[in-house]
């Protein structure tokens, strides 16, 4: 994880600020949501709701963790640059993300683009039975 050192003009680092202090009881949560997530996985599907939980938790705590530091950022960078916009302090995470998207995307985009062709493919034939007949 990437660790940003604030300094006030005075070369001091500033008082602590909301959002910057690191809280190990979220870690903590987010590993417990990880353990659910891997429960349910390894006892094939018999802990009901325990995956789709983790996953809710781990991504909220995530989301939250993680605009906190954006957030802070930009208050940071707002002081330091006062014309730069959200956008182009995004600018480099989208440069870092967008692989990444691309990488997980496709496979999902062939495999959902072949089971439509199936679909479709299946379809067009059960169009063209004539009553009483079965594909």
């Amino acid at each position: 994880m990437m660790e940003v050192t604030i300094k006030e003009s005075n070369g001091q680092a500033p008082e602590s600020r909301a959002g910057t202090a690191r809280v190990p009881q979220l870690d903590l949560l987010r590993s417990f949501a990880v353990l659910m997530v891997l429960w349910y996985h390894f006892s094939q599907g018999k802990v009901a709701g325990a995956g789709w939980s983790g996953v809710q938790l781990f991504f909220v705590l995530s989301g939250f963790l993680v605009s906190g530091l954006l957030f802070t950022e930009y208050q940071t960078w707002a002081v330091e640059y006062p014309s730069l916009r959200l956008r182009d302090m995004l600018a480099p995470r989208r440069l870092l993300t967008l692989p990444t998207l691309c990488v997980a995307a496709t496979p999902a985009e062939v495999a959902t683009a072949r089971a439509d062709a199936e679909l479709i493919l299946s379809a067009e034939g059960a169009l063209h039975l004539k009553p009483g007949e079965s594909g």
